[in-house]
Order: structure tokens, then C-alpha cells, then sequence
């Protein structure tokens, strides 16, 4: 299988003599993670910009999807634009999920606390209606009826504060690393 990246003998060294890149031979996969690490001045955006045709090689060759970037330089600006487009519909992708995700949560917020004035205001109706009962102003199955309300405006309470946790957890995940240099990475792109 032909490789996504190809990088044979990639040598870069400018005008001003500083050599850039020495002799990189690179091979990378369709689907395959990567990352190019190394100190300031190793020569990661050289390479990144000779593979992106911004900077010319001072010699060797780099293949983009079996395209050499020098002599078929279209067809390999092609496949890097469209490995660009799909970098930023995943993005599009992932941001659409912040925002929904955000929303829930903040819809289910709101029926929580929904759910929190509902239950009081039952259990005042359930007090009242025991004080009632006691004194001979309704039924006990009355009361009774009104004490099933107060116990299943309690549940929904339950309810409510379950899908506002799962709410926030799927926003908390949706926002992606817990490290806050790693998110600022992925938010600045």
C-alpha cells in the first residue's frame, strides 16, 4: 500500500547556510497518528512546510498519496487539501457536539430546577392536606391522593438531578482533555 507521506533523503538548508533538515526518510500511513516532536529549531515546520509546498527541499523527495509535491505538485495539493477539509469538518463535528451538549445541559438545569420548586411546593400541598385530613376538611383518601403527588414529584426530583449529572458529563467529555494546555491546544487548532 502506497503510503499517505513519503519522505526520502529530505535535506533543507537556506540561504543563509543554517541547515534545517538532514537526510529525513519518513514514511507515514493512511490512518496512522503521528506526531513530529522534537526542540525549537529541530526543523518540524520546515518539513511540515516543504510537505505542504510552502517551502522547496534542497534536495530528496516527498510523496504526498503517491504524488511527488515537485512534479505533480496539483494532484498532491489535492490530497493535502483534502486531508485539510476533513481536519476541519471533524472539528466542525466535535465543536457541533460542544454546543449541543451544552445545551442539554443547560436544558436540564433548568427542568432540575423545575423539579426542585415542584417537589417543595407538593410537599407544603402534602402537609397541608395531613392538617386537613386531621381536622376533619378532607378525605383520607384525599390526602392520601395528594401525598402520592408529593412522592412522585420527589421522584421526578431524582430523576431531574440524574439527567442533569449525565448533562454535565457528556459536556465535561465533550470538551475533550482534563489537561488545560492540551485543550487550549485543540481550541486554538
Amino acid at each position: 500500500m502506497t503510503p499517505a507521506i513519503s519522505i526520502s533523503h529530505l535535506s533543507k538548508t537556506y540561504a543563509s547556510g543554517f541547515q534545517a533538515l538532514k537526510d529525513v526518510n519518513l514514511d507515514i500511513r493512511r490512518g496512522e497518528i503521528f506526531a513530529l516532536l522534537g526542540p525549537n529549531g529541530a526543523g518540524k515546520t520546515t518539513l511540515i512546510n516543504i510537505v505542504c509546498g510552502i517551502v522547496k527541499p534542497s534536495a530528496g523527495s516527498v510523496k504526498v498519496d503517491g504524488h511527488d509535491i515537485l512534479i505533480d505538485y496539483r494532484a498532491a495539493r489535492a490530497q493535502i487539501a483534502s486531508a485539510e477539509a476533513n481536519y476541519s469538518n471533524a472539528r466542525a463535528a466535535v465543536e457541533a457536539d460542544v454546543r449541543s451538549a451544552a445545551r442539554n445541559a443547560q436544558a436540564a438545569a433548568e427542568k432540575l430546577e423545575l423539579a426542585k420548586q415542584s417537589a417543595t411546593l407538593a410537599r407544603e400541598s402534602a402537609r397541608i392536606a395531613q392538617l386537613q385530613y386531621k381536622n376533619g376538611v378532607i378525605s383520607f383518601n384525599d390526602a392520601n391522593q395528594i401525598e402520592q403527588t408529593a412522592i412522585s414529584a420527589e421522584d421526578d426530583l431524582i430523576a431531574a438531578r440524574v439527567n442533569y449529572v449525565v448533562a454535565v458529563v457528556a459536556l465535561r467529555l465533550s470538551l475533550g482533555p482534563s489537561d488545560p494546555a492540551a485543550a487550549t491546544d485543540l481550541r486554538n487548532g
